[in-house]
């Protein structure tokens, strides 16, 4: 098992780091701009989690209660923006991507209602992806700790070195049956040595998208709140997850690719279904025809 490692910078020793084990944590609180950035991002998020939107919970569990609050980068505050895009964040995406042009894929805020049943079973991120290409896209996690979070707040457990496996089956694991919710598992049990990420308030954990990860519960008072966010390449005039143009990481967008991106996501189904999950009689017949669909 590798031993948790904390670096200050993505240099060449915390690069070596990531390329082995498939993740590495930075603390950058000692940089004033960025510790900033991150307490008032801990504000917004607090505020948000206690009074979520329909539109933005996500991810609930079967008693609807939310793991995710989405689309925060769409947000008009720039809280969420000036973590997630920081200099020495994206300098750090960049050395690990090793691209130029990188995009936000999606941006979440991620937390543990204390005490209820709200657990993150062992999966990939990649395995939310179509299993043909989820391997071939080089996607990067990033996970912003905006309060202390240990074994007992329900922190992150990575499995080290399970990146180099590949992108493994998934089973759906549905939730909320209002909504529809459901997180992916594992199909196959994981028999790797496993590591829990203490992270203080600025630490920012990377991983690399076939990493293997879990979280428990929050079983104390805290709400583990964390800012998440996936960077990829752009490659092919991706849409982000909602059928939109992604934000950029990195890099910029000219006019064609702008016309491009809003040709394509006006022909985008995730850009409705944003609209139409949120009207549980629509919601559901469109969750019916996708069922009948993939038993056929």
């Amino acid at each position: 098992m590798a031993s948790p490692e904390v670096f200050d910078a993505l240099s060449t020793r915390a690069k070596d780091f990531y390329e082995e084990n498939g993740y590495v944590q930075l603390r950058l609180a000692h940089l004033p701009d960025f510790a900033g950035a991150c307490e008032a991002a801990y504000a917004v998020s607090y505020r948000m989690v206690g009074s979520p939107t329909k539109a933005q919970a996500a991810f609930a569990n079967k008693d609807g209660v939310a793991r995710h609050l989405v689309g925060i980068l769409q947000e008009k505050d720039p809280a969420f923006r000036m973590v997630l895009q920081h200099p020495t964040l994206v300098d750090a995406y960049r050395g690990i991507l090793e691209r130029p042009q990188l995009v936000f894929t999606h941006a979440k805020i991620s937390f543990k209602m204390p005490r209820q049943a709200v657990p993150w079973f062992p999966h990939q991120d990649n395995g939310y992806k179509p299993l043909a290409t989820a391997s071939a896209r080089r996607a990067l996690a990033v996970f912003v700790f905006l309060e202390h979070a240990g074994e007992r707040d329900g922190t992150v457990e990575l499995f080290p070195g399970s990146h180099r496996l590949g992108t493994l089956e998934h089973t759906k694991v549905r939730e909320d049956p209002v909504r529809g919710d459901y997180q992916l598992a594992l199909r196959d049990p994981i028999d790797m040595p496993s590591v829990f990420v203490e992270g203080r308030a600025g630490d920012v954990l990377l991983f690399d998208g076939d990493m293997i990860h879990r979280s428990g519960i929050s079983r104390g008072s805290s709400h583990r709140i964390a800012l998440i966010a996936e960077v990829e390449p752009s490659i092919a005039h991706r849409l982000d997850a909602f059928g939109r143009k992604p934000q950029l990481a990195s890099g910029s967008w000219s006019a064609a690719d702008r016309c491009v991106f809003a040709v394509k996501s006006l022909c985008s189904p995730r850009r409705y279904w944003q609209i139409v999950r949120h009207v549980p009689p629509v919601a559901a017949a469109v969750r019916w025809v996708k069922a009948t669909r993939d038993k056929t």
